[in-house]
């Protein structure tokens, strides 16, 4: 019986909740450190609350968990459920400094830019990388791995670039992506069936 209910094992990695952040005005490159500092404490929208049915699957899940930011925290709760735990390997990829003091943009184009930079192997002088985000991504997959199989189904409150990439490596080693989204309350569902992969 015990490995019949484990031969099925189901991953659901759920972006957070809107942040209630001024994402409108810009910012040198000097001021995207502060403004993400700030992000990372922000509370959700007061107006941000996950779909009903999104709250029905995440408390039929064996196991919930969520980075160790307060935004996903607070997400869980407002699906009426406690993580388990709180892990910082599943905290947001870190951000590369940008090097260009002349320039204003507002924080979202900032972001784009310094993931499409990382892409192509920009670093910073503090080594924040792409190939570091991905290090962390395989930490993180071995950790859902491990649940998923004692659990059978896990479900992650995370971050749009860390849920992106875990769910890649999860990829690699087998996993299906039969659902995704990368919207706020967004969905990224992964299933392994024993025998396959």
């Amino acid at each position: 019986m015990e490995s019949e209910k484990r031969a099925y094992r189901e991953l659901l990695l759920i972006r957070h909740g809107a942040v209630d952040v001024d994402f409108e005005t810009p910012l040198r490159a000097g001021e995207l450190p502060a403004w993400i500092d700030g992000y990372n404490r922000a509370p959700l929208n007061e107006e941000s609350h996950p779909p009903p049915e999104l709250k029905d699957r995440v408390k039929r899940c064996g196991y919930l968990l969520a980075s160790s930011l307060p935004r996903t925290l607070e997400s869980a709760r407002r699906m009426g459920r406690e993580p388990g735990s709180r892990e910082a390997i599943f905290d947001e990829a870190e951000v590369a400094r940008m090097p260009m003091p002349w320039l204003r943009m507002r924080p979202w184009s900032w972001l784009i830019l310094a993931r499409v930079l990382m892409t192509l192997g920009y670093r910073d002088r503090e080594g924040v990388s792409l190939r570091r985000a991905r290090e962390r991504a395989k930490r993180g997959a071995d950790r859902l791995e491990d649940l998923a199989e004692e659990h059978g189904s896990v479900a992650l409150l995370g971050h749009g670039a860390m849920i992106w990439l875990t769910a890649k490596e999860l990829r690699k080693r087998g996993w299906e992506e039969r659902e995704t989204s990368k919207e706020n309350w967004g969905v990224t569902r992964l299933v392994k069936i024993s025998g396959k992969g």
